[in-house]
């Protein structure tokens, strides 16, 4: 789901990054970067948090593209979706 985003506002960063964690369930911080544009994933992420969706972070460890290996977090969204 690489993305060409038309606006970067918070507000759209976090619509993007849920719309891909309902999609496909989990995003690295490399990914959330790199394919949905979302420099600060952990930003994003609490902000959802905030507004009740129920993410878990687990580390993972992974490879950037100068071949730098980076501990980042891995965002899962917890089955069911959104909490009330």
């Amino acid at each position: 789901m690489k993305i060409k985003p038309v606006c970067n506002s918070y507000a759209a960063q976090r619509g993007r990054l849920l719309q891909y964690l309902q999609e496909k369930g989990a995003i690295t911080t490399l990914q959330a970067r790199h394919e949905l544009a979302v420099m600060h994933p952990a930003g994003r992420v609490k902000e959802l948090r905030d507004s009740g969706h129920p993410i878990l972070t687990y580390w993972a460890f992974d490879v950037d593209s100068a071949g730098v290996r980076h501990r980042q977090g891995l965002y899962v969204l917890q089955v069911g979706g959104k909490h009330d």
